[in-house]
């Protein structure tokens, strides 16, 4: 193995390598020639836009008229205390919104928030997601397809979602002939290693009572609702991933993971997956928990280590609650704790297979050139990237040669729209890699280095909010 400073000099050229492959292209979601492109640059340059946007976006799948959007246009961007640019009103400040101009001005928005909302879903249903899925099979890509919604009400409602989950494997199982493995012929495995068929499941969408208060009914009620779909995927040789939440139920999740595969039924059955999110603080235990799990199971599975897609969310509840912030508040400690579950996980890869979903070149890099001074074969570590996000820095990894998965969505445009915020809080967030990249010009170097030197020492960190 090489020394430490070896290994972040062939991090940092690595990293240099991908971003010459990435640096003409911009990703569709900061196309200025797009509407969606202009939109993500009026929220990156003005917060109080990006409020109202967000709100008006949250709204707009129950407004059923054109005078209604125009009514709620003209309420979030054409108020007297704001000082918007005209271009950012819609032109809407001296329409009357039941006026014809102000109607088909509203028209034109919400059609260009739907397709900017469909950018990121592949379709209403699973049937209208074919399509898409057989151009993500046709590029050379594997995907995980996940249901929009979560966090059901009632126990009718997360029975549908049952149903929809053993729909949406039904209708990929039925396709599945007509995709050709990955990687190497004479297989039906993807790379030789993994399902052609791969869905991500969250818990909350199956029981409306889980709760960690709640939590041994929460385990047995939950893992009997999702044991269907485990059981006609291990009957189907599909994959099962179960997607991480918000953090009030990580350890519920991860030991519900755990009910279910340690379930005499499911002993035997390895495609499967769980989720580390690295922003947690508390990740690299709950990384050396699972890990020491599979090897006492002796079946190996996958972790997809995400840095984590609820970071505003967890501060804001934490500091409304008086409660310990339990993710990293300096972007550069995430990013460390990244690498350093990376390399834990690589380094146990007998008992967990790595799954890196990440848009970041550094850490990205890092996992290649990681597996690399390990003697991995390439097909042992599993790249992911969003669906309709990132994709140069797909491209980018599609010339290394290495398995690469589309983490994609099928839903209707009502949750279709919280998962459209979450993607532009993402993307406008001011320590997106991608905006850094493609809308603030940070230069290389800083982008690419050892996140561990970026990290503020307390004695020259600034304070922090609410004191």
């Amino acid at each position: 193995m090489a020394s430490e400073q070896e290994l972040q000099i062939a991090v940092a050229e690595r990293a240099r390598q991908l971003f010459a492959r990435v640096r003409e292209h911009t990703p569709s979601a900061f196309n200025m020639a797009w509407w969606s492109g202009k939109v993500m640059d009026w929220c990156m340059r003005n917060k109080a836009f990006k409020v109202e946007m967000f709100r008006f976006v949250d709204v707009l799948p129950y407004l059923t008229s054109s005078a209604a959007v125009a009514r709620h246009l003209k309420e979030y961007f054409c108020r007297p205390e704001q000082d918007f640019p005209a271009a950012l009103q819609w032109g809407l400040r001296w329409l009357s919104p039941d006026s014809m101009a102000a109607k088909l001005l509203a028209k034109e928005v919400r059609a260009n928030v739907v397709r900017m909302a469909r950018q990121f879903i592949t379709g209403a249903t699973p049937s209208e997601a074919l399509p898409n899925i057989k151009r993500i099979r046709d590029k050379g890509l594997a995907f995980s397809l996940d249901l929009l919604g979560e966090a059901t009400l009632s126990w009718p409602e997360a029975e549908a979602y049952q149903r929809r989950y053993i729909e949406l494997l039904e209708t990929l199982l039925s396709e599945q002939h007509r995709w050709p493995a990955l990687g190497e012929e004479g297989t039906d495995l993807d790379w030789r290693v993994t399902p052609r068929v791969n869905i991500s499941v969250k818990p909350s969408a199956f029981n409306p009572r889980i709760h960690p208060l709640n939590y041994a009914e929460s385990i047995t009620r939950t893992k009997e609702m999702m044991k269907p779909v485990f059981r006609l995927a291990k009957e189907s040789k599909a994959f099962v991933d179960i997607d991480a939440e918000q953090y009030a139920l990580k350890g519920l999740t991860l030991d519900l993971f755990r009910s279910i595969l340690d379930d005499e039924e499911f002993r035997d059955f390895g495609d499967a997956g769980f989720v580390i999110q690295a922003y947690l603080r508390d990740s690299e235990k709950d990384a050396r928990e699972m890990i020491r799990w599979a090897r006492e199971r002796n079946k190996p599975v996958t972790c997809r280590l995400v840095k984590g897609a609820y970071w505003d969310y967890e501060r804001v509840v934490a500091r409304q609650e008086g409660w310990q912030v339990p993710v990293f508040e300096e972007k550069a400690e995430t990013d460390a704790n990244f690498e350093r579950v990376a390399a834990l996980i690589l380094e146990n890869h007998q008992a967990v297979r790595l799954a890196c979903a990440s848009h970041n070149l550094r850490s990205i890099a890092f996992v290649l050139e990681y597996a690399a001074r390990l003697g991995l074969p390439r097909n042992e570590v599993e790249y992911q990237v969003l669906f309709g996000m990132a994709e140069p820095i797909r491209v980018a990894l599609e010339q290394e040669g290495v398995p690469l998965r589309v983490y994609a969505t099928v839903g209707e445009l009502i949750p279709g729209m919280a998962y459209l915020v979450r993607r532009l809080l993402e993307n406008t967030s001011n320590e997106s890699f991608l905006r850094r990249v493609y809308a603030d010009n940070v230069p290389l170097e800083h982008l690419i280095e050892d996140p561990r030197e970026r990290i503020p020492h307390p004695e020259t960190a600034p304070p922090m909010e609410g004191g």
